[in-house]
């Protein structure tokens, strides 16, 4: 059975392949990139993999994580026979470039021991970094007293400091200009006054904002 989704944006075409087949009942997915050019259709590169590899993969990776590490994405690409694996990871309270560097030579043994892989392959483990929106509830534990902006599914935008992190929200203390922060009578409003949970299910989008004062 074959599949076959198509989307485009500006500037280019994307097309996705799905099939498998009765002796292999793994989903194996190709991603094509086509840009066009002079009125022409030009195809750039491709992915692809079984379902059946990244589930081997993703064990390996929770195998050598330690309790306070876990993996946010897992990407692999396939060009000429030759893979490359992209990791992220995060952590409760962060992660250091060690950590990453670690994780890095375990999950590189364990594929080795395992052989994988027939031919070469190239494995980049790293953070999410700032720039990235973040994907996991699990996240946020570590952007405790971090500033976010935190895009509602209604459109609406939240600026504030994380204050607090449950199992179905967050608590920011939302950035309010002077006259905000008093009341009718002149009195000012206390922080835990101000206070705005948030629940996951209406988060579209956070990110991380840095604070150069």
């Amino acid at each position: 059975m074959i599949t076959i989704q198509s989307f485009k944006g500006k500037t280019k075409l994307y097309t996705l392949l799905l099939f498998n087949s009765k002796n292999n009942p793994n989903f194996v997915m190709i991603l094509v990139e086509r840009r066009f050019k002079n009125g022409e259709v030009i195809p750039l590169f491709y992915s692809i993999y079984t379902m059946d590899l990244k589930n081997k993969i993703k064990e390996i990776i929770e195998t050598a994580l330690s309790e306070d590490l876990f993996l946010v994405d897992l990407k692999i690409y396939e060009k000429n026979r030759k893979y490359k694996l992209v990791i992220l990871l995060d952590g409760d309270k962060g992660i250091t470039l060690d950590q990453c560097a670690s994780v890095s030579r375990k999950v590189g043994e364990m594929i080795e021991n395992q052989n994988l892989f027939e031919d070469s392959y190239l494995l980049e483990v790293s953070s999410t970094g700032i720039d990235l929106p973040l994907k996991m509830n699990r996240q946020y534990l570590s952007r405790i007293g971090r500033k976010l902006k935190v895009e509602l599914t209604d459109g609406t935008i939240k600026h504030g400091i994380l204050q607090a992190v449950s199992e179905d929200k967050i608590i920011l203390l939302p950035e309010k200009n002077k006259k905000e922060h008093k009341q009718k009578d002149g009195a000012k409003i206390k922080p835990e006054e101000m206070l705005l949970g948030i629940a996951f299910a209406e988060i579209k989008q956070t990110t991380v904002l840095i604070n150069f004062n």
